[in-house]
């Protein structure tokens, strides 16, 4: 059964909390980046946990997943997520 996270604490705190779960998760599911009409949302689903966090603009996803990047262990995946938000 998987587990629904709220990560829009801080961005440290969320930070940790998603890479903590992506970084012991037996599979990764989906990962994937949603701009809506005023905020743009990252998706993570995994075989234990399901979470979006959220931010107001494709700068502060950017610093993000920067952020981010530095604490998973399979990093290819985060650079996937910013090779396709830098393009658009």
């Amino acid at each position: 059964m998987n587990t629904i996270y709220k990560v829009n604490q801080s961005r440290g705190k969320s930070v940790a909390q998603i890479a903590e779960i992506l970084n012991t998760c037996e599979m990764l599911l989906y990962l994937e980046i949603e701009n809506q009409m005023n905020k743009v949302v990252l998706h993570v689903i995994t075989d234990s946990a399901a979470m979006k966090y959220t931010e107001l603009n494709k700068d502060g996803m950017l610093s993000f997943l920067t952020k981010l990047r530095e604490y998973v262990i399979r990093k290819d995946d985060i650079d996937d997520l910013l090779e396709f938000q830098g393009e658009e």
